[in-house]
């Protein structure tokens, strides 16, 4: 099945590979007469699941764990069937805390990486939440600060290997061991969403020169 998060109605939802809606999570239904900024309200109490939420990942358990990231700084952990097991975030630049969580994703053994955009760092987390460390400069311009926040890194994603890659705003995508060791660094242009089929050929969703979808076929 596929899963995704949409930002404008505060929803998490589910489907089969043939379309078909099998389960939506939060959200709201817009009532005639409303305006369209309203589909940016905060529709539910702070902390709790959703608001306007960046990415969600499923892990082999079946349990979801989503960034709740535009609207607030949280990370959600909830049983395959929605219900919410543990929540862990709030605003800031410390350990546990983001300014937007903009994506995460969850290894083999349940560490879950979250990467804290304006932060330019990726944050690792026990599978409750429980803060194990961080990795800053993500995104560099060979040690310059960047221009702003969202030059900073937007998605993850594990290869078959165990490879991190990381995608940013900025224009690179790096490439990590789960250590946290740099392996390089390649320049495709900026890119906001990336994932690797089970051929080994990358896709990036791109942010600039109008274009959509980029293919890198492995060689």
């Amino acid at each position: 099945e596929i899963y995704y998060t949409d930002a404008t109605d505060h929803t998490v939802h589910k489907i089969s590979p043939s379309g078909e809606l099998l389960m939506t999570l939060g959200g709201y239904k817009i009532e005639p007469g409303d305006r369209p900024i309203d589909r940016f309200k905060t529709i539910s109490a702070p902390g709790e699941p959703f608001n306007r939420p960046t990415k969600v990942v499923e892990h082999k358990t079946g349990e979801l764990f989503i960034s709740d990231g535009y609207g607030q700084n949280r990370i959600h952990k909830l049983t395959s069937n929605g219900e919410v097991i543990v929540s862990w975030g709030e605003t800031g630049k410390g350990p546990g805390q983001f300014e937007l969580p903009h994506s995460l994703n969850v290894d083999k053994q349940g560490r879950v990486y979250v990467l804290d955009r304006p932060n330019n760092r990726c944050q690792i987390f026990n599978s409750n939440g429980e803060y194990l460390e961080e990795w800053r400069d993500i995104v560099d311009d060979n040690g310059k600060i960047l221009n702003s926040g969202e030059e900073g890194p937007n998605d993850i994603i594990f290869d078959e290997d165990d490879v991190i890659h990381i995608a940013s705003g900025f224009g690179r995508v790096s490439l990590m061991t789960l250590r946290g060791d740099r392996i390089g660094d390649w320049m495709p242009g900026p890119s906001h969403g990336m994932w690797i089929d089970d051929r080994g050929d990358l896709y990036l969703a791109m942010l600039s020169n109008y274009e959509r979808l980029r293919k890198y076929v492995r060689i």
